[in-house]
């Protein structure tokens, strides 16, 4: 940045609107070519080059030129003196409305929104502040923004108590919070817009909205499962399932992550309808189709789902049951649709968050053995009988049944599969597939042209 500042702050606003004043900084790609070597070295597992990059990069960095480091637009500057004098009236985060008048109440040069805007996106890029779009109300981003100005609070008061809160002394089995609950738990209430801070929790998905003016957060839950949360039922007779574990068997599936997996799905089975009142209003109303606990939930629909973490966090598990009708004759009973449509619904999330978080470490999917599953009718425990997708790929090339380790029995790959239902097999094996693998509708359809007293209308599997 030699010579910058005597370009002009004309010519200081320009770059901050192209965005190169972002990435000019050497201090910067130092830092970058650090944290790709470090990357590399850790990955080859090379402990003594760690430590050689670490001192070798650094000594890079603190040799780099105290100026140039530290230099700020002098437009930057300024906004960034009015927010310290701010901060000094001990006001922890504002809207990026009322940030932007308490900015100019003091400045004697009128500053167009979009400077200002960028100046604070800038202020952002180097931890003076966090802006956060999308929070509040409004016409236009800005207008949605908020802004915190105290780190270490948000960091350490608000973000700390979704961390510690099962080591504190407060024991309740609460499970749904009102606002003010929130507020009053999270010291809110002194503040100017406390309202802003709930809304900022849950676009990080800390917190649910219920949609009825409560909240649950799953952080918080200490409530355990129900003994009748999965028992054995007669109208359930089909129960199919997923696992996920890490490749590495250091892996773990942290809190965090099962705490988002869990307010996804609370979203996704969360249905809301709309309702007439005797005054003709109109009254939205949302209907819940799970059951959640601390270490798991079960979501409803027609079938039902069970997510849960084993015990050791080693292993995630996805299960469903259903009903499957002994012949073709019964649609009304028939789930196994809805039992596919669960499974393949709550995988595509799990498997959105882990693309999302796993930061380069790889998983695996499993298939559950569906005899496994109900017999033990809980599919969290590591010793559940799981099979690859490779493995039941094989076993159908060689015309051979697979064998769980931990029963005496053999299965089928069209019954891991849901054969009718899920197309992984048939698409793979394409002409080669046996006719037990087409959909089912093709099957039924083929099935209504043959003659009613034809055997193959009474197919019970497909």
């Amino acid at each position: 940045m030699e010579g910058f500042e005597n370009k002009g702050e004309n010519f200081e606003i320009e770059t901050l609107q192209t965005g190169s004043l972002f990435h000019c900084c050497p201090a910067a790609s130092q830092l970058q070519e650090m944290e790709a070597e470090f990357l590399q070295a850790v990955k080859q597992g090379q402990v003594s080059r760690v430590r050689d990059v670490l001192a070798l990069r650094s000594v890079d960095v603190n040799c780099c030129d105290a100026d140039t480091v530290s230099y700020i637009p002098t437009i930057c500057s300024r906004i960034l003196a009015e927010v310290n004098f701010i901060r000094s009236k001990e006001i922890r985060f504002l809207p990026c409305t009322e940030l932007s008048a308490a900015i100019r109440e003091n400045l004697c040069e009128d500053i167009e929104d979009e400077v200002l805007k960028i100046s604070i996106e800038y202020l952002h890029s180097i931890c003076e502040l966090l802006y956060f779009p999308y929070v509040g109300a409004g016409s236009s981003l800005w207008d949605k923004g908020l802004v915190i100005l105290d780190l270490p609070w948000l960091c350490q008061d608000i973000f700390g108590k979704f961390g510690s809160y099962t080591f504190s002394s407060m024991c309740s089995n609460k499970e749904k919070w009102s606002r003010e609950e929130v507020e009053l738990e999270l010291h809110l209430r002194q503040d100017k817009c406390p309202h802003l801070i709930v809304e900022l929790l849950v676009k990080l998905e800390l917190v649910f909205n219920t949609g009825s003016g409560h909240f649950i957060v799953p952080a918080w839950l200490r409530k355990e499962k129900s003994s009748d949360a999965w028992v054995r039922e007669d109208c359930f007779n089909l129960y199919q399932g997923m696992v996920y574990r890490w490749h590495d068997h250091l892996g773990l599936f942290s809190q965090a992550f099962f705490l988002r997996l869990r307010l996804h799905l609370m979203r996704h089975f969360t249905r809301e309808t709309w309702t007439v009142s005797d005054s003709g209003a109109a009254e939205r109303q949302q209907h819940e189709r799970f059951v959640i606990w601390k270490g798991g939930i079960k979501c409803t629909d027609m079938a039902e789902a069970l997510v849960q973490v084993s015990s050791d966090g080693l292993s995630l598990s996805v299960t469903v049951r259903g009903y499957r009708p002994p012949n073709l004759n019964n649609p009304a009973l028939d789930t196994q649709s809805k039992c596919f449509e669960l499974l393949k619904g709550i995988s595509n999330h799990v498997e959105k968050l882990l693309r999302e978080t796993s930061a380069g470490c790889e998983w695996d999917r499993f298939y559950s053995s569906p005899r496994h599953l109900s017999n033990k009718m809980d599919g969290s425990n590591s010793d559940l009988t799981a099979y690859t997708l490779d493995q039941i790929l094989q076993t159908e090339r060689d015309g051979l049944t697979l064998c769980s380790k931990y029963l005496a029995i053999e299965e089928n790959p069209w019954d891991i599969l849901m054969a009718g239902y899920d197309s992984t097999l048939l698409k793979s094996l394409q002409w080669n597939a046996s006719v037990r693998w087409l959909m089912y509708r093709t099957l039924k359809d083929l099935c209504s042209h043959l003659d009613p007293s034809h055997p193959s209308v009474c197919i019970g599997k497909g």
